[in-house]
């Protein structure tokens, strides 16, 4: 690698990590720039914005952050002028508008990109949006394992209906000694051999294949074409193209390979080269030869220590297989067993300074390659040691892997590794259910995330952390974690929902009420109020949805499931939003469902709050139906002060309601309940006029076992003592008696029955 690229990188990497100040891109920081010096910074964002769209995805906050400042760098240009155009020469010459760009890291990639998809030039208008820059950087973005051909750019723009790129505007030919070529100069597309010897690492790939017949088909068109090359870039130049390529490749994993492969280029490339650049050739390459070889035995040299060797440099060889496969796209499945079976051997009987050399080598690794899918090391790696390590090594890891990421300076992909290892690592200590363990985690996250600028791409590492927590097994361990303890929610998790702070919790607690019964969703909204705003939020969302199911044609919930879930969230609502539900709650009192009316009025039954009582109450008054029953049933859950005096307003008016009432009373208790109930028993004739034998003592037998629930005291009594000297001296029992050939009083042998147990009183 060359000063000038080493520079490169360092400034891109200077760019995205460590602890920085927020790069200004505004009209005071570019005016004294030359158009030289804005078009490399155009180039440079643009490619800084696809790697991390790469890397990342386009939903992260860094790529997120990294689109808006490439756009803002375009809007910037475009103020100063109509249009600005991106275009490839036929040497590979990246050019902004007729400003040849110097050929660097950032350049290259933009070189490869335009030739494989047969891009001449790219010219965005001033009406260029922020949506239709990503619409193109998507299409330029390298998808690992993928190999969908994405067609045109032509087509695809227009199928995203991109007007403000226009493509192939604007085409630069060869020059030659000062002289534009003829008519027959060739521009090298996308399938010949020529364009992937001067742009593209591949044409290596191909010259060391073991297909001996495709190794001669690949030393043949290169001999054909490279007449035509020479025309357009010097001997010099083709022989620092190839240096550059192959310094780029990994070409052996050990020096046996190493040497065989290299050989195999000469070989291959000297048909095609005049003498001079074959001696500068081999030359050059057997330098380059001297230093992969060496470098190949540094690196293996690190874990040369102990006996312990040849495991370790076992488990080099088998990580850069399993790199190889990542990058040809193999399943998931089956990278995750392999991954499994060699792990399984290197932590065996594993000490510290194993696990340690297993975990740098992974981050080593993830930093050479960022792959997206080799941080499915990371599931595995914690797995396997969690499994097979003995627990004061894991306990140790642990503990030294929280200290680094505590004493953090400088944010790169060794950060993001270490990230999802403690993410790993915190979902084992939930599954254990060693709750302290998994909180002192969490906590060093929160305090990164405080310490940190708001736009530190720290504060979007801890998020990142919280959000996997709320994911898949995480997610389920951190449920189970309350579960297991039957709702008396530990400290510890408390404080770690307090942290994630995320609507995915009671989320995932509404999914579980389809198989449980009420009592469960009580004791989710005791276990959500540390989250109480989310929990609100997802509840109100859930019941205002339950319209909106499909049912039968009667009206109801098709399963047990729905009508469980609806009734579950109604209650948690209630609890957790008191009397802000009522009135979401109350849209359903009247529905056809009884299930369902059921569960609103229960849930409204929850709210100790006067609001709630009267509602209820009043629909006993105003609109009584199916449901009514349900409603006396839910009343004595409330409060006594609100329910009593409406309910005696009530008995008053519904004569057909006087014994659900009264027994609805004897429920609720109370000293306004002993008070109506007393006054009802010294009045008692007036209300049984009109009544028959059965209805007479129905009523009465009502009252007193209403009186019964009461607390006695010596008033009432005497009250029950006058009531039976009252109820034997007026000949009712014996009117009765005689009409119906009653041969026992029950109204008299229960009054006896009551002051017996009340004779201490």
């Amino acid at each position: 690698m060359t000063d000038s690229e080493k520079k490169d990188i360092a400034e891109e990497v200077e760019s995205d990590v460590g602890e920085r100040k927020p790069h200004k891109v505004g009209p005071e920081s570019t005016a004294s720039m030359s158009p030289a010096e804005l078009a490399a910074e155009l180039i440079k964002r643009l490619h800084l914005a696809i790697q991390k769209m790469e890397m990342y995805g386009s939903s992260h906050p860094i790529t997120v952050s990294s689109l808006h400042q490439a756009y803002n760098f375009f809007r910037i240009v475009l103020d100063r002028r109509p249009t600005v155009t991106l275009s490839i020469n036929d040497d590979g010459s990246i050019l902004v508008d007729e400003e040849e760009m110097p050929k660097t890291y950032f350049t290259e990639r933009f070189s490869r990109d335009f030739e494989h998809h047969r891009i001449h030039s790219l010219t965005f208008l001033r009406k260029l949006t922020l949506q239709d820059l990503i619409v193109l950087l998507k299409f330029l973005e390298r998808r690992i394992g993928r190999s969908e051909d994405r067609g045109l750019i032509e087509e695809y723009l227009a199928q995203n209906k991109v007007h403000s790129i226009e493509v192939n505007k604007v085409r630069y030919r060869m020059v030659v000694d000062g002289e534009e070529a003829g008519d027959g100069m060739t521009f090298f597309r996308k399938g010949e051999v020529a364009e992937l010897f001067a742009q593209n690492p591949e044409i290596i790939a191909a010259l060391i294949r073991a297909d001996s017949e495709q190794t001669k088909q690949t030393a043949k068109n290169l001999a054909d074409v490279m007449p035509t090359i020479r025309k357009s870039v010097s001997e010099d130049e083709i022989i620092d193209r190839v240096i550059r390529i192959i310094e780029k490749q990994k070409l052996g994993k050990d020096e046996t390979e190493i040497d065989r492969n290299i050989n195999a280029i000469i070989d291959n490339l000297k048909r095609s080269l005049s003498d001079r650049q074959k001696e500068e050739l081999r030359s050059r390459l057997e330098k380059v030869r001297d230093e992969i070889i060496l470098d190949s035995h540094d690196k293996t040299a690190e874990y040369i220590e102990d006996e312990r060797t040849l495991r370790r440099v076992g488990l080099v060889k088998e990580i850069e297989t399993y790199i190889e496969m990542i990058k040809e796209g193999a399943e998931p499945e089956h990278l995750k067993n392999t991954l499994k079976g060699f792990l399984n051997s290197a932590i065996d009987v594993a000490e510290k300074e194993d696990v340690d050399n297993v975990y740098t080598l992974f981050v080593r690794n993830f930093k050479e390659n960022p792959l997206p899918a080799f941080l499915g090391t990371v599931e595995v790696f914690v797995d396997t040691l969690f499994e097979r390590a003995d627990d004061s090594v894991v306990r140790k890891f642990s503990k030294e892997r929280a200290l680094e990421k505590q004493m953090e300076k400088n944010y790169d992909h060794g950060s993001e590794y270490l990230t999802m290892v403690l993410v790993w690592i915190t979902y084992q200590f939930l599954k254990q259910n060693q709750l302290l363990s998994a909180l002192q985690i969490a906590r060093v996250f929160e305090k990164k995330k405080d310490e940190s600028e708001k736009d530190s791409p720290f504060v979007a590492d801890a998020k990142t952390f919280f959000k996997s927590l709320t994911i898949g097994e995480p997610l389920q361990a951190l449920i189970d974690s309350i579960h297991k303890k039957r709702f008396d929610i530990p400290p510890e998790v408390e404080e770690l929902f307090k942290l994630v702070r995320s609507a995915r919790i009671p989320e995932e607690f509404l999914k579980r009420m389809e198989n449980e019964d009420r009592e469960y969703a009580i004791r989710v909204a005791g276990a959500l109020k540390v989250i109480k705003r989310k929990a609100i939020w997802v509840f109100a969302n859930e019941v205002k949805g339950i319209k909106d199911i499909i049912r039968d044609p009667f009206g109801n919930l098709l399963t047990d499931a729905q009508r469980r879930r609806a009734a579950g969230a109604m209650l948690a609502l209630a609890i957790l939003a008191e009397e802000l539900a009522i009135p979401i709650l109350a849209e359903y009192v009247e529905d056809k469902d009884p299930a369902v009316r059921f569960a609103s009025i229960e849930a409204i039954s929850r709210i100790e709050s006067p609001k709630a009582t009267k509602l209820l109450v009043r629909y006993l008054y105003t609109n009584p139906g199916s449901w009514e029953g349900d409603l006396l049933r839910l009343i004595p859950r409330m409060d006594p002060e609100t329910a009593v005096p409406l309910l005696v307003r009530y008995f008053h008016t519904r004569k057909d309601k006087w014994l659900d009432i009264i027994r609805v009373l004897g429920r609720i208790g109370g000293p306004e309940t002993r008070e109506f109930l007393l006054e009802t028993l010294d009045m008692w004739s007036l209300y049984v006029g009109g009544m028959d034998k059965f209805q007479t003592e129905n009523f009465i037998l009502a009252l007193l076992e209403a009186i019964n629930k009461i607390p006695p005291d010596p008033e009432m009594k005497r009250a029950l003592k006058f009531f039976l000297s009252d109820w034997n001296n007026r000949d009712v029992v014996r009117g009765i008696a005689g009409i119906f050939n009653i041969s026992s009083d029950r109204v008299t042998a229960r009054v006896k029955e009551i002051l017996a147990g009340w004779r201490n009183v």
